[in-house]
């Protein structure tokens, strides 16, 4: 079991803030907790982003003492870690954060010779099993580095106050080593690697998920009959509004419009009124998006029927809620449901996630506006607002992938075709 969690903060303002602890005390530690709260909060950094980070440093501390190193005692002494603890600690920064916690500490025997791996030019570090996403492992280490950055120089500052300049010099050059070493090692995005990069459904796909919602059909994996309604809902909303899960479980009924079918996505950041400790945030900018008859009928049907006969669901306004208690649905409650729908239905794709159906809406919007002799620029003013995205946004380039390549695919064919006629 992992010796370290996450405990979410709920403040009386709403503010969300996330402490990592130990399961022994229970208390959160000093350190990474002053490095979030005064370090990042003060930038102006979101909770989420908080919580990305003190994982990081959940990882280090699991490395830190499966390698038996104390790194206040070393922080005291002028060091931090020796070249080859970098790469190890490296190696180990690329697994999980589950298998780094399984793995049995051992002690360390100072008289014995190591073995280690130690990666080519551009080559990433052996995990212990399973490997991180290269984003992913890039972001790990962004924020391992950060940390004992902050901490060295918190050190260093106390050294020269306490009168131990030349230590405090030892520290400084200890710290630029490991720091430079470090971001030698952060893997790079590779422009160049876009066959399996995430994108949306294809239309069989699209059409057999879609399939396997409806109440009705045999393959649905859900039993209750709230389950069904609401799941289907889900689905329907995420591939036809292109929405984020965060504004999805944020929605209210009194977003909703039924008169005239329009719904308000709107920013509720650190909302007091949310009993979520992980509360579902919306990334992008408020808007209104329309829903069409059948969707609007669904959504009617659901809040007016299906959800209303759970009586937990009378005491709050958000749209989804759980089975059962009708609190409002968490995030995981909704990744529960993908897990479901990936588990149960092994023909849909393995990758399936709400994200992934917002790629699917931006191919699916992407050959409307190609059927209607859009003009490029028009398109991209239309899909930004629709995402929530800034105006001059250039964010719609991630989620193109797919029609992209296949507009490449009908260009070189049609050029292919040009040639062999030119030449006859």
């Amino acid at each position: 079991m992992n010796r370290y969690f996450i405990r979410m903060l709920v403040r009386e303002s709403g503010e969300r803030l996330p402490v990592l602890c130990t399961r022994e005390s229970g208390m959160p530690l000093f350190y990474p907790t002053c490095f979030a709260l005064s370090h990042l909060r003060n930038s102006g950094q979101a909770s989420a982003t908080l919580e990305q980070a003190l994982r990081s440093v959940m990882a280090l501390q699991l490395i830190l003492d499966r390698s038996r190193i104390d790194l206040f005692s070393r922080l005291n002494e002028g060091r931090i870690l020796e070249q080859w603890e970098v790469e190890e600690a490296m190696r180990q920064a690329s697994s999980p954060l589950r298998e780094l916690a399984a793995v049995a500490i051992s002690p360390v025997d100072l008289n014995a010779t190591y073995v280690i791996y130690l990666p080519g030019p551009g080559e990433g570090a052996k995990p212990l099993g399973n490997s991180l996403h290269r984003r992913s492992l890039s972001v790990r280490l962004v924020y391992i580095r950060s940390y004992l950055n902050w901490i060295a120089e918190l050190w260093i500052g106390r050294m020269r106050r306490a009168g131990s300049p030349e230590l405090g010099r030892q520290l400084e050059a200890a710290q630029k080593r490991v720091s430079a070493q470090l971001g030698t090692r952060i893997p790079r995005s590779r422009s160049r690697t876009t066959l399996k990069q995430r994108e949306g459904l294809s239309t069989k796909d699209k059409v057999r998920l879609l399939e396997v919602v409806r109440p009705e059909s045999p393959d649905n994996p859900w039993t209750s009959h709230h389950g069904r309604a609401r799941n289907r809902l889900v689905v329907e909303l995420l591939l036809k509004l292109g929405c984020r899960r965060g504004e999805l479980l944020g929605l209210r009924t009194a977003d909703v419009n039924f008169a005239t079918g329009v719904i308000r996505i709107v920013r509720k950041a650190d909302d007091k009124n949310d009993p979520r400790p992980y509360e579902p945030n919306t990334k992008t900018s408020d808007r209104e998006v329309m829903l069409g008859n059948e969707l609007t009928s669904l959504l009617k049907s659901y809040v007016q029927v299906d959800r209303r006969s759970l009586k937990g669901a009378r005491k709050h306004g958000f749209i989804f809620v759980a089975n059962g208690s009708g609190a409002p649905l968490s995030l995981s409650g909704l990744a529960k449901v993908f897990a479901a729908l990936r588990n149960e239905c092994p023909d849909l794709p393995s990758e399936l996630s709400p994200h992934v159906l917002r790629h699917t809406w931006n191919d699916d919007f992407s050959e409307h506006c190609d059927r209607e002799n859009i003009s490029n620029e028009e398109e991209a003013q239309l899909r930004n607002y629709a995402m929530g995205w800034a105006p001059d946004s250039l964010t719609s380039q991630v989620y193109l992938r797919r029609h992209t390549r296949e507009q490449s695919k009908k260009v070189s064919l049609k050029m292919q075709g040009d040639l062999i006629r030119n030449a006859t």
